[in-house]
């Protein structure tokens, strides 16, 4: 099987490189074979000041459906609401293809985090209009996550 002789080539590439192209690349692959590892790896990748620029990739690796990212929901809701352009659309369609229980205390931790981001941007707009941190996340992110939050 190459496929097992290559996932812990693939693991270690991901976990090491400094080379985002080379992380992208064997995070691609590990998920088109739907390796139950790339999870966790992943989330430590996501907090890796070395991917500060490049989580997109490690994020849409996630989303096959071979994962369950109800571990990390806090994570991503923090992705969503302070990466950029792609990183906050990722994150955000991650935790909105999440289904079964979650954890009531993160989900209220994940929903608080929410109330106050919108809280925040409501403040921006009315206060510093054109100055606002970024409308299209409130309307593009945040209200939609709040959507699915609502109790």
């Amino acid at each position: 099987m190459e496929d097992d002789e290559a996932v812990p080539r693939l693991l270690e590439s991901l976990r090491t490189s400094d080379d985002a192209g080379v992380r992208n690349a064997a995070a691609l692959k590990l998920s088109d074979m739907a390796v139950p590892e790339l999870l966790d790896v992943v989330t430590v990748l996501l907090t890796d000041p070395r991917t500060v620029r490049s989580r997109g990739t490690l994020l849409y690796a996630l989303g096959t459906g071979d994962y369950d990212c109800r571990p990390i929901l806090g994570l991503l809701v923090d992705l969503a609401l302070t990466g950029g352009w792609e990183v906050s659309r990722a994150a955000a369609g991650l935790v909105s293809q999440m289904e079964g229980e979650i954890d009531a205390t993160e989900f209220d931790r994940a929903r608080q985090r929410l109330l106050a981001a919108d809280a925040e941007a409501r403040r921006a707009r009315e206060h510093r209009p054109a100055a606002s941190a970024d409308p299209e996340r409130h309307a593009e992110v945040i209200q939609p996550l709040l959507e699915l939050f609502a109790e």
